[in-house]
C-alpha cells in the first residue's frame, strides 16, 4: 500500500504488536479501525453494514432493483474516484478516511441482500448456461486490475475492475459448480473449506509473516508459488486446530453446566 493515497495500513509487524500488548487503548483502536493487520480493514466496514442493516433491508424489500443500482453507482463512483486520483487524472483528493466508510463498499452488501431474494434454482440454471462467458469477462477485468496495480505499484481492494471481476466470478462459480459437483469428493472438499475459510483468512497473514523469514520464499515466481502452497497448508491446519479446540471447549462447558446445576439442588 502506498502512493499519495494510502488505502490501508503499512503492514503487519509482530514486534509492534508485542510491544503494545500492555496498551489496551492501542489494541482496541487498531482492531476497531481495521489497522491491526492488512486484511482486517473490513472490520469497521462490517460494523457499519450491520448497523445500517435494518434500513437497508427495508430499502431492498421495497425496491430491490433500484437499491442495487444506486448502491452500484455510489460504490463505482467512489472507487473510480480513488482510481482516477491514483492515475493523477483527478485534480483533488478524496477525504482520507472515506475508504473506510460504508458508501465505498455499499454495493457488495446490498447486492448480497438482493441475491438472497432470487430463486436459487433459476439462478443456478442461468449461471450454468453463461458460465464460459462469465469466466472470460471476469478474466478480462482481473487482468485489467492486475495491469493497473502493476502500473501504479499499489495493490488494494478499491478498484472498479476488481468489483466487476468479483461479481462475475461469483456467478461463474455458481455455474461451474453445477459441473464440478458431479466429481467424486468435490462436495466434501468445498464443505471443508467453507467451514474453515474464515479461520484461514484470519491467520494467513501471521503465517506469511513467519514464512517470509526464510529466503527460499523470496526466489521469484517459484518462491511465490511455494509461499502460496505453504501458507494454504499451514493456515488450513491452524484453522482446523483452532476449530477443534473451540468445539472441545464448548463440549466440556456443555457437560459441566448441567452437573453444576444439579450439584446445587437441595
Amino acid at each position: 500500500m502506498g502512493g499519495s493515497c494510502p488505502l490501508a495500513n503499512t503492514g503487519f509487524d509482530l514486534h509492534t504488536w508485542g510491544g503494545q500488548l500492555g496498551n489496551p487503548p492501542w489494541l482496541l483502536r487498531e482492531l476497531l479501525t481495521g489497522q491491526g493487520a492488512p486484511h482486517l480493514y473490513f472490520i469497521p466496514i462490517l460494523f457499519q453494514c450491520y448497523l445500517l442493516y435494518p434500513l437497508l433491508r427495508r430499502w431492498v424489500n421495497r425496491a430491490p432493483v433500484q437499491s442495487a443500482a444506486w448502491a452500484l453507482m455510489v460504490t463505482f463512483l467512489l472507487q473510480g474516484g480513488y482510481l482516477l486520483h491514483d492515475l493523477e487524472l483527478l485534480p483533488f483528493s478524496l477525504p482520507a478516511h472515506l475508504w473506510m466508510l460504508f458508501p465505498t463498499w455499499s454495493f457488495y452488501f446490498v447486492a448480497g441482500m438482493c441475491l438472497q431474494r432470487l430463486d436459487r434454482s433459476h439462478l443456478r440454471v442461468q449461471c450454468k448456461k453463461a458460465a464460459l462467458p462469465l469466466l472470460l469477462i471476469s478474466a478480462v477485468f482481473a487482468c485489467l486490475y492486475c495491469a493497473l496495480s502493476h502500473r501504479l505499484s499499489i495493490l488494494h481492494a478499491i478498484r472498479p475492475a476488481l468489483l466487476a471481476a468479483t461479481l462475475l466470478a461469483f456467478f461463474c462459480g455458481i455455474g461451474v459448480w453445477e459441473w464440478l459437483r458431479a466429481c467424486p469428493g468435490a462436495g466434501r472438499v468445498v464443505s471443508f473449506f467453507s467451514r474453515h475459510a474464515m479461520g484461514i483468512y484470519y491467520n494467513h497473514v501471521l503465517v506469511i509473516y513467519y514464512l517470509r523469514q526464510f529466503p527460499r520464499f523470496h526466489l521469484g515466481m517459484s518462491g511465490m508459488l511455494l509461499l502460496f502452497a505453504a501458507t494454504l497448508c499451514l493456515s488450513t491446519g491452524i484453522a482446523v486446530l483452532l476449530s477443534l479446540v473451540w468445539h472441545g471447549v464448548r463440549h466440556i462447558t456443555a457437560n459441566v453446566r448441567p452437573h453444576d446445576r444439579n450439584s446445587h439442588q437441595p
